[in-house]
């Protein structure tokens, strides 16, 4: 049993997101894809939304779509990668961390806001964690801010 001083697994933080003066503390890439989008919603509204999944779109997913069956229309078995942004908004996680920061690059540009170290929006995503650590903590041994 963990002592209770000391943070889960699942629930160490290990991504950051920092937008505009507000700062979010997540569990890994994607709840950071879903904190930052939530956020950028909040601003750009459900237009921001609707233009961001036509940018997003792949050939065979729809990454952002109204219906959960509709972001993996061909891989049902995927259902379970699938998240509500928003109230009647839903999103598809079942991408690698450079797809995710496109989208956020994405969402930024049509709200124009800037997106890296020091502008309005910046996401540090989530880093595997070095051999031997079983848990995410904030030590200079491993954790560095993004490159």
């Amino acid at each position: 049993m963990e002592h209770p001083s000391q943070p889960a697994n699942r629930a160490s933080p290990i991504a950051q997101c920092i937008i505009g003066k507000e700062y979010y503390l997540c569990r890994n890439a994607s709840h950071a894809l879903i904190c930052t989008l939530r956020a950028l919603h909040k601003i750009g509204g459900d237009r921001l939304l609707d233009e961001l999944a036509e940018k997003i779109r792949g050939p065979r997913r729809n990454h952002l779509a109204k219906t959960k069956a509709a972001v993996y229309p061909f891989e049902n078995s995927w259902d379970e990668q699938v998240r509500e942004l928003v109230p009647g908004r839903f999103i598809g996680l079942n991408c690698n961390n450079d797809a995710k920061e496109k989208w956020v690059e994405a969402a930024c540009s049509l709200l124009g806001k800037s997106y890296g170290p020091g502008r309005d929006v910046w996401v540090i995503w989530a880093k595997p964690l070095p051999p031997g650590k079983t848990r995410a903590y904030f030590d200079p041994v491993y954790w560095e801010p993004g490159p």
